[in-house]
């Protein structure tokens, strides 16, 4: 049996017990009269469809069945998972009196690896590179953004615990490991952690990289200009805030926006636009512009204009990050830049989220950022720059890929 062959077991399983755990929790709001009930219900025949379906004989199964089952179980499964998941965490602590930490701890370390079979099972089935695209958006929605909704995050007696789940680091981890699953469903990308040196790599374009991030990082989180001319002279060091769920929220960032747009989307995308030229400048462009317009769901706490400049700031960030994953071929690189600079900023502002409107000073800062970002992207699309990018593109989306696991057969005698 293969890796897939156990997932799919687990996925069964899983599946099963989610929806025995649905309709007694629908019975009770149901008894109760709450709301809830209904979406409930609606999630509940859901469900039944993907357990009749899955059970039925896959030879026999008409198309129609598989592909409607298939798109159900894509959009409310796990909507399904993560309500029930964060009910019963909360009903095993309320009602059987059992130490909250010790169980909220064990709950998320299954959180974390919940979506791996359904990613192999029914993710993996999705096979047009645009709904790939907009399902991973989705699912990384409901993954990282849920779970602070319904898990009991006030039960847990834990300030770590606490501010872990209501920053999202848990559920980022969650989505990573979810997302490395639907990859070695695609048979596309995964970059490992050993890189792959060979002689179009130049040390001195990591060098540069690097630096480039260290300054930008300080740059950013610290320059407050007041005129033009100050754009890169004056900053401010004082009236830092450090804390604990600051760094917490700058990780889940850099986890889970480098797992969504670097690992998942700009793999996809590389390997949707496998036979066109261009496909490196092109996935680079339309990833990174996908990156800054998600900066637009800040729009209900902040500002207009603020927004605007934050979409544009991240969409040149994207640019650079991409340029850096595909040429070295390593996302922790990634995930650490988009760490240091989120963190910073954070403890810059004392938030992850700016007040007020944009000044002619922060259009002018962020003009010229897009300036030097797409400056060093166009320059990465030349040379033995270019080819390391082609290669890399190619190892991620080729189709030997080492994902699966195979256990021999023994005989017992």
């Amino acid at each position: 049996m293969s890796g897939r062959d156990y997932l799919h077991i687990w996925y069964q399983a899983q599946l099963c017990v989610a929806t025995l755990f649905a309709f007694v929790i629908f019975l009770r709001e149901a008894m109760l009269r709450r709301p809830i009930m209904w979406l409930l219900a609606f999630l509940l025949v859901i469900s039944i469809i993907g357990v009749v379906t899955d059970f039925y004989p896959k030879r026999r199964r008409p198309e129609w069945l598989d592909f409607g089952n298939r798109w159900l179980q894509a959009i409310f499964q796990p909507l399904l998972l993560v309500l029930i998941w964060g009910i019963v965490t909360r009903q095993i602590i309320v009602l059987l009196y059992l130490p909250a930490r010790g169980i909220l701890t064990l709950t998320l370390l299954y959180y974390m690896v919940m979506f791996s079979p359904f990613a192999s099972v029914i993710g993996s089935a999705i096979d047009w590179t645009i709904a790939r695209v907009i399902m991973l958006m989705y699912w990384a929605f409901v993954v990282i953004d849920t779970i602070p909704l319904v898990y009991p995050e006030n039960l847990t007696g834990s300030r770590f615990l606490q501010q872990g789940l209501h920053a999202g680091l848990f559920s980022s981890v969650a989505f990573f490991i979810m997302v490395t699953t639907l990859m070695r469903g695609w048979r596309l990308s995964w970059p490992g952690l050993k890189p792959h040196w060979h002689t179009d790599i130049s040390v001195w374009v990591i060098v540069f990289m690097v630096v480039f991030d260290l300054a930008f990082t300080f740059w950013n989180a610290f320059n407050i200009p007041t005129k033009w001319w100050e754009l890169l002279t004056q900053y401010q060091l004082s009236g830092l805030h450090f804390n604990r769920l600051l760094a917490m929220q700058a990780a889940a960032a850099g986890i889970g926006e480098e797992t969504l747009f670097r690992f998942g989307i700009l793999g996809v995308l590389l390997a949707g636009l496998r036979n066109v030229s261009q496909k490196v400048p092109l996935s680079l462009l339309i990833s990174s512009a996908l990156f800054g317009l998600l900066h637009y769901t800040n729009m209900p706490a902040q500002e207009f204009d603020v927004t605007t400049i934050q979409v544009l700031a991240a969409f040149g960030t994207g640019l650079f990050f991409g340029c850096v994953y595909l040429y070295t071929g390593q996302l922790w690189m990634t995930i650490l830049m988009h760490f240091l600079i989120d963190w910073t900023s954070f403890m810059s502002l004392g938030a992850p989220l700016v007040v007020g409107h944009a000044t002619g000073i922060e259009w002018l800062a962020v003009i010229f950022q897009l300036i030097v970002e797409v400056t060093i992207f166009i320059w990465m699309l030349f040379g033995n720059r270019r080819h390391a990018m082609e290669r890399h593109a190619s190892r991620f989306t080729g189709r030997r890929q080492r994902f699966d696991y195979v256990l021999p057969d023994y005989e017992f005698h």
